[in-house]
């Protein structure tokens, strides 16, 4: 697994990448993008980068649940976050053709706590 801290103008939080293909010599490659602002509440706007063309369709899942699916690039969505702001767990994962798993990442956002 591997821990990347967040850039501090980003967001107050930690970032994980998990990656979850079953073959990673055949993984998407496929990263959640931050939000410019610090804290998280209701609406944003969450991007991804990916350069597998491999990739046919995206799904976001916030907490767990299911919140988005994008059939084409770019691959983002809105998202409601929780308001007042509290820690949350973001996930995404690429699908190829005949809905076979590519890969994916996660960011885990607490959003209420201050730098330090």
């Amino acid at each position: 697994m591997l821990i990347t801290p967040c850039v501090p103008w980003l967001i107050v939080g930690l970032a994980v990448a998990v990656p979850v293909a079953a073959d990673p010599q055949a993984g998407a490659v496929i990263r959640l993008l931050s939000p410019p602002q610090r804290l998280i509440s209701g609406r944003a706007e969450i991007e991804t980068l990916s350069i597998d063309p491999e990739i046919r369709r995206v799904v976001f899942y916030l907490d767990g649940e299911e919140v988005a699916k994008r059939g084409r690039p770019p691959f983002a969505a809105k998202v409601a976050f929780a308001s007042p702001p509290r820690e949350q767990t973001l996930e995404v994962k690429a699908y190829g053709e005949r809905d076979r798993l590519l890969g994916g990442a996660t960011r885990r956002w607490i959003s209420n706590r201050l730098p330090g």
